[in-house]
């Protein structure tokens, strides 16, 4: 199963946010919820978030529509 993070823009109550997800390829999917960058160490999380800022340059932004 192959994932990579992705920025996801989403609408609620007609205010529009961004967060990052999990999109997953087999079986296709995205976490509901955003992430957060974390890590054992210092050094695990800032290589989270290396892989999340690489993540989001090249993937699109998903786009969301929320029902609230």
């Amino acid at each position: 199963m192959g994932w990579h993070y992705q920025i996801r823009q989403r609408e609620d109550k007609g205010q529009v946010w961004y967060d990052i997800v999990e999109v997953y390829e087999n079986p296709t999917g995205w976490t509901r919820d955003s992430i957060a960058p974390s890590g054992e160490t210092p050094e695990e999380l800032m290589m989270c978030l290396e892989m999340m800022l690489k993540d989001g340059k090249k993937y699109p932004v998903l786009w969301r529509r929320c029902h609230d």
